[in-house]
Formats: structure tokens, sequence, C-alpha cells
């Protein structure tokens, strides 16, 4: 039971960091623009690859390399792709 409490306590101090909610919400936003331009696998590749860039900067001249942030990086182009699928199927076919 401690180590589910630990591990929530966890998530939630994760979900609460406001860097993390920046690097979800440019993720997604990319992913948007960047699904318009191009198929999807490349623009999974762009968007991951800005990120990683970003924390490689980070982890040289910034606050440091961060696993999470990728992590969060990843949601919101996993959301924003969901969104997509969702908002590109026709109500006849869901």
């Amino acid at each position: 039971m401690l180590n589910i409490k630990n591990g929530l306590n966890k998530l939630l101090q994760f979900t609460l960091q406001e860097d993390k909610h920046l690097h979800f919400q440019w993720s997604f936003w990319m992913m948007i623009f960047a699904r318009v331009i191009w198929p999807e696998s490349w623009a999974i590749f762009f968007v991951m690859s800005i990120g990683l860039l970003k924390e490689i900067w980070d982890g040289k001249f910034g606050s440091g390399f961060s696993i999470m942030d990728l992590v969060a990086n990843a949601a919101g182009c996993l959301v924003a792709l969901y969104m997509i699928r969702i908002i590109s199927t026709p109500l006849f076919q869901r």
C-alpha cells in the first residue's frame, strides 16, 4: 500500500510541474501542425527530435537533461495524434 501511495505522490508531483505542462503543450501543438504538413511517422520523428535536441541543450547549458520532459513530449504527441484520429474519423465509423 505504501508503494502505491508513493507512486501516486510522485505522479502528482510530476503533473504539477509547470515545465512538464509546457513540454506537453508544445509537443501537442507541434504535432498538430507537423501532421498537417507531413505523414504521421515524419511528424512524430520531427517533434520528438526537437524535444530531444532541447533536452540535450538543457543538459549542456540549462537545467539538466530530463527523461521526464521527454515523457511529457511523448504524451503531448500521443494525445495530439489521438485527437487527430478522432476528428478525422466520420461519426458513423466510430
